[in-house]
């Protein structure tokens, strides 16, 4: 296999494995409109991340923290 054929395939296996926590990590700071409503990699209008962690921690009187 030719260095650009084993080159390419590198860029694949990494592309695979940093876009999707890249996806997760802006989708997690996105309120419901924007995650919708905007590309999966843009940011969204506003900063939502800690809303959504507290959300996250507080519903069903934070029976997220009983299953860690």
């Amino acid at each position: 296999m030719s260095r650009v054929g084993v080159n390419v395939i590198l860029l694949f296996v990494v592309g695979y494995t940093v876009l999707p926590p890249v996806w997760l990590l802006m989708a997690s700071t996105k309120n419901l409109t924007d995650l919708f409503g905007t590309n999966g990699f843009a940011p969204g209008r506003d900063f939502h991340l800690l809303d959504n962690l507290r959300h996250l921690l507080t519903a069903d009187d934070g029976i997220y923290l009983q299953w860690l």
